[in-house]
């Protein structure tokens, strides 16, 4: 019934439910670290684990049989891959946090050069050097 894009669309779609709903369970499961920068409110109502699990269980029934239904196949995903998505990802957010970049806010200080942008180049190659670790 569905053409090989619309299939990879609905594989897609659905692998993409399931990991929500992984990471739904997680969250409700156990408290999250604390960064120093963010910090996960635990206000969850009591007994939610317990509760979602049901439901948690019905829509990943539902998937399977949905996935059945339209033949879809598996999606092979790689870790490697994924790690070094996410790496790259923060690599150009902090690109994009350079005085150059950060003029469209406004006036830089003179002191981001010698204060904020090593502190920024730091962070950038650790960020690297952790990415060279999937090679």
């Amino acid at each position: 019934m569905l053409n090989a894009h619309q299939r990879r669309h609905f594989e897609v779609l659905l692998s993409e439910l399931e990991a929500a709903l992984d990471r739904i369970e997680a969250l409700g499961q156990s408290a999250q670290r604390r960064g120093v920068l963010s910090v996960m409110d635990d206000d969850l109502p009591a007994g939610f684990p317990e509760r979602a699990r049901p439901l948690l269980d019905a829509l990943r029934a539902e998937i399977a049989r949905f996935a059945g239904q339209l033949g879809l196949s598996q999606l092979r995903r790689s870790r490697r891959r994924a790690v070094e998505a996410l790496i790259l990802a923060e690599t150009i957010s902090i690109d994009d946090s350079s005085a150059g970049q950060l003029r469209g806010y406004g006036a830089v200080d003179p002191r981001f050069a010698t204060q904020v942008a090593p502190a920024l180049a730091g962070l950038r190659r650790q960020l690297l050097a952790l990415g060279e670790l999937c090679r």
